[in-house]
């Protein structure tokens, strides 16, 4: 290095070779590019500035804003649950995102015959023996309801104590007795 060049590098301030890093001109030119962003960003905390300056000089304004503020009870238990409420918001978007992610695709199997009718068949293999069996079970009373209407004999005590000797009774006794005991426990 010639004396001269090391003058001019002693006279040369340092963020001039500070300038000349590639990286520091990359980010120039970036920030160069956003100069309008951040011009409408500047401008627009300027106004809200200017409101806020107009709103607190506005006696009427404010005087409202405290009408209604009191108007409703804002206690420190309230602050502390908008708090929390805060807090949990995150927890609560991902929650709010899942049902309508779930809401979407609802939707979506709803409007799909294909899926409609699968879904359908699959319902009706776990349905059909129920009802099938809700069915027997109606028929069965309603022939029972039919029979005892039909019917117009009176019961003697001799007639009564000669079904208790049919196993049929005795089961079904055995049935009501049980079911008296468990309800008598669940009681309990």
């Amino acid at each position: 290095m010639a004396i001269s060049e090391f003058k001019q590098e002693k006279q040369r301030p340092e963020w001039v070779s500070e300038l000349e890093q590639p990286e520091v001109q990359a980010s120039l030119a970036d920030l160069v590019r956003k100069m309008p962003e951040i011009q409408k960003t500047y401008q627009s905390l300027e106004d809200i500035v200017l409101f806020a300056q107009a709103f607190l000089q506005d006696r009427e304004s404010i005087d409202r804003l405290e009408e209604k503020i009191t108007q409703y009870s804002i206690n420190e238990e309230t602050i502390k649950s908008l708090v929390t409420l805060m807090e949990k918001l995150p927890s609560i978007v991902r929650v709010v995102e899942q049902l309508e992610e779930l809401t979407v695709f609802m939707n979506s199997v709803l409007k799909d015959t294909e899926s409609m009718a699968y879904i359908s068949g699959m319902l009706h293999e776990y349905v059909d023996p129920f009802v099938k069996e809700g069915e027997k079970g109606m028929k069965l009373v309603n022939e029972i309801k039919k029979r005892a209407e039909a019917k117009h004999q009176t019961y003697s005590l001799l007639t009564i104590m000669k079904w208790l000797k049919d196993p049929s009774v005795q089961k079904g006794l055995g049935y009501v007795h049980a079911t008296l005991e468990v309800l008598s426990d669940n009681k309990k």
